[in-house]
C-alpha cells in the first residue's frame, strides 16, 4: 500500500500528461479538418468558375473578358496551391500530435 502512495504523483503526472496529448491531437486532427475543407471548396470553386469560364467562352468573350477571367482562374490556382501546402503541414503536425499521444499513452515520456 505504501508503494502505492508514492508513485500515485507519478502515475497522476503521467495520465495529465496522456490527457493533454489527446487534447491537443483532438485540436490537430480538427484544425486538419478545417483546412482540408477549405482546400475542397476552393478546388469546388475553380471547377465551377472555370465551367463559367468555358460555357462564357462558348458564347463569346471580349480579349478583357477573356484576360479577367484567365486571371481570376491563376489566382484560384496560387490559392489552391498555397492551402495544399498548408494541409500537408497540418497533416504533418497532426502526424506528430498522434505520436506525442501515442508516446503519452504507452508511457514513453515518464522517468522511472
Amino acid at each position: 500500500m505504501t508503494a502505492r502512495f508514492h508513485l500515485q504523483p507519478l502515475l497522476d503526472l503521467a495520465n495529465t500528461r496522456t490527457d493533454e496529448a489527446a487534447r491537443k491531437l483532438g485540436e490537430l486532427v480538427a484544425a486538419e479538418r478545417d483546412v482540408e475543407q477549405k482546400l475542397k471548396m476552393l478546388e469546388e470553386y475553380r471547377q465551377e468558375y472555370n465551367e463559367r469560364f468555358v460555357q462564357a467562352a462558348r458564347d463569346g468573350l471580349s480579349p478583357d473578358a477573356w484576360r479577367n477571367y484567365s486571371a481570376f482562374i491563376c489566382r484560384l490556382d496560387d490559392a489552391i496551391a498555397a492551402q495544399r501546402k498548408v494541409v500537408e503541414q497540418s497533416r504533418h503536425q497532426t502526424s506528430q500530435g498522434q505520436q506525442g499521444w501515442l508516446a503519452n499513452s504507452l508511457g514513453h515520456d515518464v522517468l522511472w
